[in-house]
C-alpha cells in the first residue's frame, strides 16, 4: 500500500532528515501529500477532528491545508489536491476516496513516525 523512507535533504553544508511516504497505487498519491504537509501543519487537531466523528460527536468535518482539501464522514473521506482548479501548467494529484477508520489509522501511524503524537 505505501513505503516510508527515511531521507536527508541537502542545502549547501545543511542537512535535514526527513520521513518520506509514497503510495504505491497513483491513485492514493494525495494521501501522502496529505500526510506529509497537512497533518504535521494541524498535528494532533486532525486526529482528534477524525476521533469526534468516527465516535459520532461530529457529523463530519470539512477543512483545507497547504496542499489537500479534506471531506470526512463517519464511513467515507474524500482527500482532494487543493491545486486541482488552479490551471494546466501546475502539477496536481487525483482526489483520492478512503475509508475514514482507514485514514484515522494512517493519521496516526504518521503522527507517531515523525514524532508530533501529542
Amino acid at each position: 500500500m505505501y513505503e516510508i523512507k527515511h531521507v536527508t535533504l541537502q542545502r549547501g553544508k545543511q542537512t535535514k532528515k526527513r520521513y518520506v511516504i509514497e503510495f504505491t497505487d497513483p491513485e492514493q498519491s494525495i494521501l501522502g501529500e496529505f500526510l506529509m504537509v497537512d497533518v504535521p501543519l494541524f498535528s494532533g487537531e486532525i486526529s482528534d477532528e477524525i476521533t469526534a466523528v468516527l465516535r459520532g460527536d461530529r457529523r463530519w468535518i470539512k477543512g483545507s491545508g497547504n496542499r489537500c482539501s479534506w471531506d470526512i464522514d463517519r464511513h467515507v473521506s474524500v482527500i482532494s489536491d487543493v491545486f486541482i482548479e488552479t490551471g494546466d501548467d501546475i502539477p496536481t494529484m487525483p482526489t483520492c476516496t478512503i475509508q475514514t477508520e482507514q485514514l484515522y489509522d494512517l493519521v496516526e501511524m504518521w503522527l507517531r513516525k515523525i514524532g508530533k503524537n501529542g
